[in-house]
């Protein structure tokens, strides 16, 4: 389990095809399919409109089907964003964490309280 079958999906069991499964091809480009996966933070990582687009794009294609939260940089674009929640089902949520704050103080704030850095960095623009 874990990362080592992230890195060997040999190792998983074999995910039954469905509509939304995206057809085989060949090609030298990996595809990664994540079936199963409901949440993706990206906030504070380095993914910026062209990352995102692609996330889009792959969502669009049915690798993320039961994706359903998406959290995102505050440097992703507004139209980037629309993109995003039209690619997602509709009641998916999409959560962008508020700009203008220092790593280190949203981590503190979360190993502390023991909360996602998206909620530290709500608190920290809330009461900081």
């Amino acid at each position: 389990g874990g990362l080592a079958a992230f890195c060997n999906p040999s190792s998983l069991s074999p995910v039954p095809r469905t509509l939304a499964t995206p057809e085989r091809r060949i090609s030298r480009a990996p595809v990664i399919l994540l079936p199963m996966l409901e949440e993706l933070r990206l906030s504070l990582n380095p993914v910026r409109d062209d990352g995102a687009l692609a996330l889009e794009r792959a969502i669009g294609r049915g690798h993320f089907p039961k994706l359903m939260k998406l959290a995102l940089d505050p440097e992703i674009g507004d139209a980037v964003v629309d993109a995003l929640k039209k690619a997602l089902p509709l009641d998916a949520e999409i959560e962008q964490m508020p700009g203008g704050l220092e790593v280190r103080d949203v981590e503190l704030v979360r190993s502390q309280a023991g909360v996602s850095r998206y909620r530290a960095a709500v608190a920290l623009c809330k009461y900081g």
